[in-house]
């Protein structure tokens, strides 16, 4: 009868550290997604831009890949993206 509060608090404890990393893996999915979102966001205006400027559709493809190949590597683990 005695060791079941430690049983109880032990289990309970478990789950909090659990939730706890999980909450943690979300919010750097989360904060991962966002900037990756901004990220093709921005290489679309530049494409865009550069299209509206040149009226080349291939000058634009370039430019949007050299501005996704220049921004990318600051997210962790992205090597690169591909404008396609």
């Amino acid at each position: 009868d005695r060791g079941g509060v430690a049983v109880i608090f032990g289990g309970a404890l478990l789950l909090i550290c659990a939730f706890i990393g999980a909450a943690i893996d979300f919010a750097r999915y989360r904060s991962t997604a966002d900037a990756m979102q901004q990220i093709a966001d921005a290489a679309v205006l530049a494409a865009t831009a550069e299209f509206n400027k040149t009226g080349d559709l291939n000058a634009a493809t370039r430019k949007a890949q050299a501005y996704l190949d220049a921004t990318a590597q600051r997210l962790s683990g992205v090597d690169a993206m591909r404008a396609s």
